[in-house]
């Protein structure tokens, strides 16, 4: 029977949960030991070890001699006593359910060793909120699906001989691209700005290519997946994108698509990067260029939907594409 006033939860009422569950719960982690950055500090040079021994998981600060069990560390991250982090384990468990970590401050490894290493993801159900955010662009679950994009919860890193957990923003998710049996993720988390995207696609890689279908009247080349999908979802479009408006692709990959589709256009941001790099692949490989209007406000497709709405929105392609 669930306790209805948590203040008398009691450490033996949680004694019997396996410190490794805890630890894979609220910390993302499944293999002990492991040096991490630390979660209350800028960290380049990982010194917080987590381990387990004797059924204890424990962790130690090399930098600080700050050390602990489990419990005290969680107490840390969620600025809690310890009365208040067993009743809300308790409550957890007990409800099966997952409440909200505030207040974790997540470690911090260097952009370039992020970028050099192995990463990979675990992936969590779509909340309400993930589906407001995607829905401001036009963008259904189902299209998201589609799409292979999906929510994490965390970032896993692995250089070298050594592994990194993190907890990933509250908005975060991860673009999947297979290619010649390769999986390859992109992470995007729109409102960090440090680590925005986690990237480890090469150039070669388009996304939604997989999707496409193998004739059609018409294709957009966009500058994001979102883009991609917003224009795809709202104009029954296929569109696809590179891994950034400044990669060219290959001349062999253009001509298959010029084979496939009778008319391809090419829509990118329209800053001043988007217009340059535009005009570079429509004039070398004579493609269509089109760009929302300035007067409109809004540098891509995604921000025309969020900004103007669903009924402008498609009255601007409707011109542009002469649909």
């Amino acid at each position: 029977m669930i306790k209805a006033n948590l203040s008398e939860v009691s450490l033996d009422d949680i004694a019997h949960i396996d410190q490794i569950e805890l630890a894979r719960r609220y910390l993302g982690i499944s293999k002990m030991p492991i040096v991490i950055s630390s979660p209350f500090r800028e960290d380049k040079h990982p010194s917080f070890s987590i381990r387990y021994k004797n059924g204890v998981v424990q962790f130690i600060d090399f930098a600080t001699n700050d050390y602990g069990n489990i419990y005290t560390l969680l107490c840390k991250m969620w600025n809690c006593s310890f009365k208040e982090a067993i009743s809300k384990i308790y409550y957890d468990y007990a409800c099966n359910n997952y409440s909200k970590i505030n207040g974790f401050k997540k470690p911090i490894i260097d952009k370039e060793s992020m970028f050099q290493s192995q990463i990979d993801v675990k992936v969590r159900a779509f909340e309400d909120y993930d589906l407001e955010f995607w829905g401001k662009y036009g963008i259904s679950k189902e299209w998201l699906v589609f799409g292979d994009v999906y929510a994490i919860s965390h970032i896993f890193i692995k250089k070298s001989d050594k592994e990194y957990s993190f907890l990933a923003d509250k908005y975060a998710y991860v673009y999947i691209e297979r290619k010649d049996n390769i999986v390859s993720k992109k992470i995007y988390q729109p409102y960090n700005d440090r680590y925005k995207w986690i990237n480890k696609s090469d150039a070669s890689v388009w996304d939604l290519f997989a999707k496409l279908p193998f004739y059609g009247d018409k294709l957009i080349i966009t500058s994001s997946r979102k883009d991609a999908l917003n224009l795809w979802s709202n104009l029954a479009i296929p569109a696809t994108s590179l891994q950034g408006e400044g990669f060219i692709p290959k001349e062999k990959v253009i001509n298959e698509l010029k084979h496939r589709f009778k008319r391809i256009y090419v829509l990118y941001d329209n800053d001043e990067a988007g217009i340059i790099n535009s005009k570079k692949i429509c004039d070398k490989y004579n493609l269509e260029n089109i760009m929302i209007p300035l007067e409109e406000l809004s540098k891509d497709p995604s921000d025309l939907y969020k900004n103007t709405g669903e009924r402008n929105y498609l009255s601007v392609f409707k011109k542009i594409l002469n649909i």
